[in-house]
This record gives structure tokens, C-alpha cells and sequence, in this order.
């Protein structure tokens, strides 16, 4: 990464906002392979104890009997929340990546500018050299 892509990616950095640090920590962590084993442990844990309850206990003594609503509950309001945040932090991204591709555009074009100068340069020289060298045969 040049200097100039880092200095870009800290600048767009520094400029977040609380709520764009919060999206992104939160992006970061409910888009993480820990959270979703962990996830899916306390899911199997959830419905494995309330089916537990069930058995031991009679039908109606499980604190959420199938079928499970109170876990649709908690999923839908986990993903009602969690849905959009991840969306403002890919937005977010989505922005930071768009002035990183506009930058490299802008480098790739002046590095063809400064090529073709370069390559104007060589071909003076080479008609120099040669009309030397004829003068020089004479």
C-alpha cells in the first residue's frame, strides 16, 4: 500500500463517526466465524434444553415450547437490528472504496502521462545519437 493509499485509508478512518465506529465494530464482530459458532451453540442450547424441560417436566413447563416462538423473537429482533448496522458499515466501506479507486485512477493516468514523456525522451535521444553518429561517419 502506498503512502498515499494509506494516508487516504487513515484519513477516511479518523473521519468516522461514534456511529460508524459502532457499525463497523459491530459488523466486525457479527460477521466473525466465533460469533456464529457461538450463535449456533447457544441456538442448539436453547432449543435443546427447552425440549429437555419439555420431556422431564410435562408439555407446558418449557419456558419456550415448540415451537419456539420466543427464539423467532429473539432471532427477528436480532436481525432487525443487526441488518441495517451492517448495511451503514458497508455503505460506509463502499464509499471508502469508491476514493481509493478514484485515487489509483489518478495515479495510473499521471503514471502513463509520465511514461509517455519518458518514451518521447528516449526517441529525442535516439534521433540525437543517430544524427551524431552520421555526422560523425562523415
Amino acid at each position: 500500500m502506498s503512502t498515499k493509499q494509506k494516508n487516504l485509508h487513515e484519513l477516511h478512518e479518523s473521519a468516522r463517526t461514534r456511529g460508524q465506529r459502532i457499525a463497523d465494530g459491530m459488523a466486525r464482530i457479527v460477521g466473525s466465524w466465533p460469533f456464529v459458532i457461538m450463535q449456533s451453540i447457544v441456538l442448539c442450547g436453547w432449543i435443546a434444553f427447552n425440549v429437555y424441560l419439555a420431556i422431564q417436566l410435562g408439555e407446558g413447563k418449557a419456558f419456550d415450547p415448540y415451537p419456539f416462538i420466543l427464539l423467532n423473537l429473539v432471532l427477528s429482533f436480532q436481525a432487525a437490528y443487526t441488518g441495517p448496522i451492517i448495511m451503514i458499515s458497508q455503505n460506509r466501506q463502499n464509499h471508502r472504496d469508491r476514493l481509493l479507486a478514484e485515487h489509483i485512477y489518478r495515479v495510473t493516468i499521471k503514471s502513463e502521462e509520465e511514461t509517455a514523456k519518458m518514451l518521447n525522451f528516449i526517441i529525442q535521444l535516439a534521433a540525437a545519437q543517430e544524427s551524431a553518429s552520421m555526422r560523425h561517419a562523415d
